[in-house]
């Protein structure tokens, strides 16, 4: 993957559509192979030379308190104002999204609804998955994720993965809504052929669309043969 990363240190412009996952990890135990909760924030340009494109902004890992998670998240949703999110629905995590929610109501914070992320394969798979994105140029790295490119995606087979989770739920959620943004000059000869996706956001085929439309723009984001 190493000759498709891409690195731009210009952050997008709004609007975007801002993308955050979270992969918590609540344990005390530092046997552990991995006790940091690692997240990933992710922005579509939906407009200029660089629409359809998936900057990933930010990615992080640290070892927090659920109290200390709760302030992480609604931190980074002041800043940067969640179109949409997600936590890997398994055990206490939850628990935790339904506390996020509920928290959010509370305190008449707005927040959407969270993004169902289900664990239906293995953590390699799952990156397996969304490395296409990489090799087509649809991701785009700020270069303070260096390090993680470097450790996580260059390296998915290493023991220390506490942040590609959390990336590679960020971009199957991106996936899902790349097929949305608008274009307005599109031509028959720019028209892609369409991906085909299941409920879960994975690209299980593609069709060739019978007549060209021109109010929706599909990002090139075809599977590899």
């Amino acid at each position: 993957l190493r000759q498709y990363i891409q690195y731009d240190p210009e952050i997008p412009a709004p609007p975007t559509i801002s993308i955050f996952a979270l992969d918590p990890a609540f344990t005390k135990d530092d046997s552990r192979k991995s006790s940091h909760t690692g997240w990933c924030l992710v922005q579509l340009i939906t407009r200029g030379d660089r629409r359809g494109q998936a900057y990933i902004r930010l990615v992080g890992k640290e070892k927090l308190s659920p109290a200390q998670i709760y302030k992480l998240f609604f931190d980074m949703h002041k800043i940067h104002n969640f179109t949409y999110w997600g936590i890997e629905t398994v055990a206490a995590q939850v628990v935790l999204t339904q506390n996020l929610v509920e928290e959010a109501r509370k305190n008449l914070i707005w927040l959407p609804a969270p993004s169902p992320m289900k664990p239906i394969s293995s953590k390699l798979d799952r990156f397996k998955d969304i490395s296409h994105l990489i090799e087509n140029g649809v991701v785009v790295f700020h270069p303070s994720c260096q390090e993680f490119v470097e450790t996580e995606v260059l390296a998915p087979n290493s023991g220390s993965l506490d942040r590609l989770d959390a990336f590679v739920y960020a971009l199957q959620l991106a996936r899902q809504h790349l097929q949305g943004m608008v274009i307005e000059d599109e031509t028959p000869e720019e028209r892609m052929d369409e991906p085909i996706f299941d409920d879960n956001g994975f690209v299980i085929g593609i069709q060739q669309p019978k007549a060209i439309r021109t109010d929706t723009y599909i990002s090139p984001i075809q599977e590899n043969a």
